[in-house]
C-alpha cells in the first residue's frame, strides 16, 4: 500500500528554505564586501544546499529571495545553475587568493567541518561541486558542462581525489 507521509514532500523545500536560504542571505547581509572570505564560504555551502533544491522541484526562488516585493519569481532551473556556477567562481576565486597569499583562515577554530578553516580544503569542494553541477547538465547544456568540468578539473587545487577532501560535519 502507498501511503504518504503528511509533509515529507515539502520537508526538503522547508528545510532548504528556512535553513540554507536564510542564512546565506543573512551571511550575505553582514560579509558581502566586507568579510568575503566569509560571504565565499555561504556561497559554497548555500550552492551545496540548494541543488538539490531545483533538481527535486526545477524552478524555484535563488535570486529573488529576500526580496519584500509582492510577487517574488521563480528562476528557471538553468538560471539557479548559472547563478551556481558564478557563485562558485567568487568562492573559488577569493579563497585561492587568500591562500596563495598565505593568508591565514579567519575561521578555524569556528569551522565545524573537517577542514577546519583550510582554504585549500573549501575550494576543493567548490570544485567538487561545480563539476557536479557539470555533470548534471551535460545533456541539456553540454557546452557549458564541458567548460564547468573542465575548469573544475584545471584549476590548481583540483577536486577531491581521496577520503581526506570528504565534507563531512565533527564535533
Amino acid at each position: 500500500t502507498y501511503s504518504l507521509v503528511d509533509g515529507w514532500n515539502g520537508f526538503i523545500w522547508d528545510y532548504a528554505y528556512r535553513n540554507v536560504m536564510f542564512n546565506a542571505y543573512d551571511i550575505a547581509n553582514k560579509t558581502k564586501d566586507k568579510y568575503d572570505q566569509f560571504y565565499a564560504l555561504s556561497l559554497i555551502l548555500k550552492v551545496e544546499g540548494m541543488h538539490r533544491v531545483t533538481d527535486t522541484f526545477g524552478p524555484i526562488i535563488y535570486s529573488d529571495f529576500g526580496s519584500q516585493a509582492s510577487i517574488i519569481e521563480y528562476d528557471s532551473q538553468e538560471d539557479v545553475y548559472n547563478l551556481m556556477f558564478e557563485e562558485l567562481d567568487f568562492a573559488v576565486a577569493e579563497l585561492t587568493t587568500r591562500y596563495n597569499a598565505g593568508e591565514e583562515s579567519t575561521f578555524v577554530s569556528t569551522d565545524l567541518s573537517g577542514y577546519n578553516g583550510d582554504y585549500k580544503a573549501w575550494v576543493k569542494f567548490a570544485n567538487t561541486l561545480r563539476l557536479r553541477l557539470a555533470m548534471r547538465i551535460v545533456k541539456v547544456n553540454p557546452v557549458l558542462a564541458k567548460l564547468e568540468a573542465e575548469k573544475a578539473i584545471a584549476h590548481e587545487f583540483g577536486v577531491m581525489t581521496v577520503n581526506e577532501d570528504l565534507f563531512k560535519i565533527v564535533s
